[in-house]
Formats: C-alpha cells, sequence, structure tokens
C-alpha cells in the first residue's frame, strides 16, 4: 500500500509539532523547577551565590543557600541561541559560550538596588564574578546588546560600552546580520518606550 503525499506531509507536521511540544514543555518545566524559591530566605544584594547551568545568554541558574534560582541579568539582551539562521548561528550562540566560560561553576554575587522578581518568577540582578560585572563585560565584548527597553542604574556605562564594542567591530558588531539585527531591536525598544511615555 502506498502512502499517499497529503498523508506523509501530515505525518511530519504532526511529528514535528509532537516534538516541538515536548521540548516547550520540558523547558518550561525546567525553568519552572528552577525559580521555587524558599519563602525563609532572605535576599540581599551582595550575596554569595554559585552558578550552575546556563539558560540562556541572559539567564543563568544559580544555588543560594541550598536552593536553585533563575536570575535574569539585568540591563542586557542576547539573541537566542537555538536560532533557526544559518547566518545567525554562530553569533547566537556567543552569549552563551561566554556565560560558560566566565561564570559557569564559579562564585558569583548578585547585585541589585532592590530584590525584585520579574514576571517569570526570574531575579532581577546584576551578576558580579571575580569583581567584575559579568553584563558590562558582555556589553564590552559586543556577545550582548544593552536591553534599553527599560531603564535601569548602569545604562549609561553600559552604553558607553557599548558604543565602544561597535566601533571596534567586537562580537555580534563585527557580523553585519547581527548588527543589523540589534539595531533593529534596539529602535524597536525606543518605540515602544516612546509609545508608552505618551500614554
Amino acid at each position: 500500500m502506498r502512502l499517499s503525499a497529503n498523508v506523509i506531509f501530515w505525518a511530519v507536521v504532526f511529528f514535528f509539532f509532537g516534538t516541538a511540544s515536548y521540548f516547550t514543555y520540558t523547558v518550561e518545566a525546567l525553568k519552572a523547577k528552577l525559580n521555587v524559591s524558599p519563602t525563609h530566605i532572605q535576599f540581599s544584594s551582595g550575596q554569595k551565590i554559585k552558578v550552575v547551568k546556563i539558560v540562556s545568554g541572559h539567564e543563568v541558574a544559580v544555588d543560594y543557600q541550598g536552593a536553585q534560582t533563575t536570575v535574569r541579568l539585568l540591563g542586557i539582551m542576547s539573541f537566542a541561541s537555538n536560532v533557526n539562521d544559518p547566518a545567525m548561528e554562530n553569533t547566537a550562540r556567543i552569549s552563551v559560550r561566554y556565560l560558560e566560560e566566565n561564570v559557569l561553576n564559579k562564585d558569583a554575587e548578585w547585585i541589585f538596588d532592590k530584590f525584585h522578581k520579574d514576571s517569570y518568577g526570574r531575579v532581577l540582578s546584576y551578576l558580579q564574578v571575580g569583581g567584575k560585572d559579568t553584563g558590562l563585560e558582555m556589553i564590552a565584548n559586543g556577545v550582548s546588546v544593552v536591553y534599553s527597553r527599560y531603564a535601569f542604574p548602569r545604562e549609561e556605562v553600559y552604553l558607553k560600552a557599548e558604543l565602544l564594542a561597535q566601533k571596534e567591530k567586537k562580537g555580534i558588531w563585527g557580523v553585519a546580520v547581527a548588527a543589523e539585527r540589534a539595531r533593529q531591536l534596539k529602535l524597536l525598544w525606543e518605540n515602544e518606550k516612546a509609545a508608552e511615555a505618551q500614554k
């Protein structure tokens, strides 16, 4: 019995849909597990933590007092490492590689003016390793862009480092397609801020 092209097409579609659904569920379940923060723990800036997993180019899982939680690095945005674009594939992974090489399994401190979690349950914080601001280092090396959608206290310093990285064509700024996408993102964020300010 020969299968028709239509049957094969729909079988492939359902296979990919099922696979994508499974992986999405698995990742979300992992993130939810990482974001369970016991209520008895007191969070304050400067506390020692250990980076135990790289979640994305701007998120890390940390161990703090025996509990794991996810930290969303303030002030930076990185391209998704699983981007499905051959022109961006290597460039998109540089932020994850940077974190793997420089912060994974290392002692760190989280730094924040006020403890806050975002709508995903992630702690919003700067990450300091060896006395250096990881986000600022990532910007200076061109592996991430300044996330200017929301104002943050170190924004001016980050923007200066980003401008220098652009001039020196470091990291993503040395790859035309990545640099253009970064500029488009930044323009989008500025437009969103302007629209919000007019409300």
